[in-house]
């Protein structure tokens, strides 16, 4: 996607925020309905799993709960009321493998056939490990801009996919439209890493 002084990084065919896959756990699940074959035990286990992340920080890293940020808009519970709260939410459905909120989200006019086939490939080496918003704007009631850079591990390579979105909100719902891939913001060696494990980036994803 983008190259820059010290990270090699891949340039896929379309932007990412077109990918997602099935998701694992999402808040707002109704735990009575859940199916399977598993037995009591199993479906104890499934039940705990699915609250245990829920209650988990959100991946998008706003510093909530992911049952208070994201779970909702990945569960059909809620719609964005932001662009911003729409990137942040397609940030996640990445992470958690939701091609259907994905697909949901992108304006009909950009869809295509191939979406969904593109985001199994890209997801089979893709590791999410963080994001930062860096700004948004709205331009009216029914457009708006975000800049952000999420970062991500392709083929075990350190990258990152530097980009201004663009939103555009139609029937009161937000959609993420297309994005303008920008250049790689720089990242000091002695900073925190971007993947929020507290250890300096140099000590950690920065090590190559």
């Amino acid at each position: 996607m983008i190259t820059g002084s010290r990270l090699a990084v891949k340039i896929n065919p379309c932007p990412p925020w077109y990918y997602a896959g099935s998701i694992g756990m999402v808040a707002g699940w109704d735990l009575i309905n859940i199916r399977g074959q598993e037995g009591e035990q199993g479906m104890a286990n499934k039940k705990m799993g699915i609250i245990k992340g829920a209650m988990e920080d959100c991946c998008c890293q706003s510093g909530k709960a992911h049952r208070d940020c994201c779970g909702p808009f990945l569960s059909g519970q809620a719609a964005a009321k932001s662009p911003a709260a729409l990137m942040r939410s397609r940030y996640s459905a990445f992470c958690h493998k939701n091609i259907d909120y994905l697909v949901l989200t992108l304006d009909p006019e950009k869809r295509g056939a191939g979406d969904r086939d593109n985001l199994a490939q890209t997801m089979a080496s893709t590791q999410w490990l963080g994001l930062r918003i860096i700004d948004n704007s709205l331009s009216g009631q029914d457009r708006g801009v975000v800049e952000f850079v999420a970062f991500f591990e392709q083929d075990g390579e350190f990258a990152q996919l530097h980009e201004r979105s663009f939103f555009i909100r139609k029937n009161n719902r937000w959609f993420y439209r297309e994005g303008d891939v920008l250049p790689p913001v720089a990242l000091g060696r002695n900073q925190a890493c971007v993947c929020g494990s507290g250890k300096k980036f140099k000590r950690c994803h920065g090590k190559s």
